[in-house]
């Protein structure tokens, strides 16, 4: 007789295979809000309120990597798995196609990556050095340092896209479910032996190294596709790649202004300290979001293939159970964070200064959850090509550049927390709904109607 443990395994095992690379994401996320308390307690202890800040201000500067990519992830993923089946296996021929795309692809991000890395090496330096909360030899070679890296980041990260556009998604949130970890072990570890500020140029180069590894071992087709003697088919970028980018582009360029000036424009009217406390806050936020976004992030590919089979029902049915469990992770996620905080006040601990008060994180955690309502749709609507959600992104980064040019200069970051909440429920709700319904109606879908399985 077969034990009975072994059926239920073996359900629950079925039932979690297709999940596997949103549990992958959602570890290596989780992974931030659950050492995020030790992350503050180790900076608290081994740096200065003003060093803290400098840490959180290099961090936001170096997400300018992520307007580098200017759309051409979301469109290299979106046509590669529009020309292709899942490649399963390692023995599984890639198109000449998407060799082709491979090709672009690396192409791209090499001359993205060396610009954005001297982009950051002159304009970080500048605005660092409008606030000496630091001697400059503490902070400006390992900046230099963390600069060049990014670029080199920018470059090898790319080769990623291509891997999710043919199937490959499970490992590749595996490699960055390890890479996340791996990051925040060394950067404990170095900033306890007294690395300061090089802790974070070190902890990126120890990612480096694990993503090249992933890449020659797990993605041996994207590294075939760059030897001479592929069988390629040319990209024409003017007019296969274009079309789709510049919305994107204009969109992610829009994100950075948006959210990733926050600290930076802090840093510089309110000083390295304030910028500490906002960076710690905003970490934890953007933790919480990107838990409850893994699902939505991982099952795009998903959406891209259904959106170009024009499969409607299926693409419903994958839309409201995605944006539900997305919206309840996001939930939870907050809750624990606004009551982690809590605790944190209550103790009395010294940490509990590097932090926003609690009134102000609970306010943060409202508005995180009224802006993650649009992530779900964002991804229905880019699914279809394009980006029908540019109007939405263009005028989120204005006002918010606005809001934190004024009522963060006034109030500091309670000003701008009040605006981003108020902002995220009058303006981005009512008009990521919209713009929805409009995409559907272009589209042809019939109205939303759910079926039981």
């Amino acid at each position: 007789m077969s034990a009975g443990p072994r059926p239920i395994a073996g359900r629950v095992r079925e039932y979690l295979s297709p999940h596997t690379a949103a549990i992958y994401g959602m570890i290596g996320r989780l992974w931030l809000v659950a050492t995020g308390p030790l992350t503050i307690l180790v900076l608290a202890v081994y740096f200065t309120p003003s060093a803290q800040g400098y840490f959180f201000t290099f961090m936001s500067l170096a997400a300018a990597r992520t307007v580098a990519e200017l759309g051409l992830g979301q469109v290299v993923i979106v046509k590669v798995a529009h020309s292709c089946s899942p490649i399963t296996k390692p023995t599984d021929t890639v198109p000449p196609r998407v060799v082709g795309f491979i090709r672009f692809t690396a192409k791209w991000f090499a001359g993205a990556g060396f610009i954005v890395g001297a982009l950051l090496c002159a304009g970080g330096t500048a605005l660092l050095a409008a606030n000496q909360g630091l001697p400059t030899a503490e902070w400006l070679p390992p900046w230099i340092v963390l600069s060049l890296l990014v670029g080199v980041d920018v470059a090898l990260s790319s080769l990623l896209f291509p891997m999710e556009g043919v199937g490959r998604v499970r490992p590749v949130y595996f490699c960055r479910m390890v890479r996340s970890l791996l990051n925040s072990l060394v950067l404990w570890l170095l900033i306890v032996l007294g690395f300061q500020l090089w802790s974070i140029s070190i902890a990126l180069a120890c990612g480096l190294i694990w993503t090249a590894y992933f890449l020659f071992s797990r993605g041996k087709f994207v590294v075939d596709a760059l030897r001479p003697g592929a069988v390629a088919t040319r990209i024409d970028w003017r007019s296969e790649v274009l079309p789709t980018q510049w919305r994107l582009a204009v969109s992610s360029l829009s994100d950075y202004v948006g959210f990733s000036t926050v600290i930076p424009l802090m840093y510089v009217m309110h000083g390295s300290v304030v910028a500490g406390q906002l960076g710690v806050t905003w970490q934890l936020a953007e933790a919480v979001a990107s838990i409850a976004g893994a699902i939505v992030f991982t099952r795009f590919p998903e959406f891209s293939r259904l959106a170009g089979a024009r499969s409607g029902r299926e693409l419903d049915g994958l839309f409201l159970s995605t944006s539900g469990i997305s919206m309840a992770l996001c939930l939870v996620g907050a809750l624990g964070v606004g009551f982690a905080v809590l605790l944190l006040r209550e103790s009395g601990l010294q940490m509990a200064t590097r932090v926003l008060p609690f009134d102000q994180v609970a306010l943060l955690m409202v508005g995180l959850l009224i802006w993650h309502f649009n992530l779900p749709i964002v991804s229905y609507l880019r699914a279809h090509g394009g980006d029908p959600y540019l109007p939405a992104s263009v005028i989120s980064a204005v006002l918010l550049l606005v809001i934190n040019l004024t009522l963060g200069r006034w109030l500091g970051p309670v000003g701008w927390i009040w605006g981003y909440a108020v902002m995220g429920a009058s303006i981005m709700l009512p008009l990521g709904l919209y713009l929805l319904y409009r995409q559907r109606r272009t589209v042809g879908y019939p109205a939303f109607r759910l079926q039981r399985s």
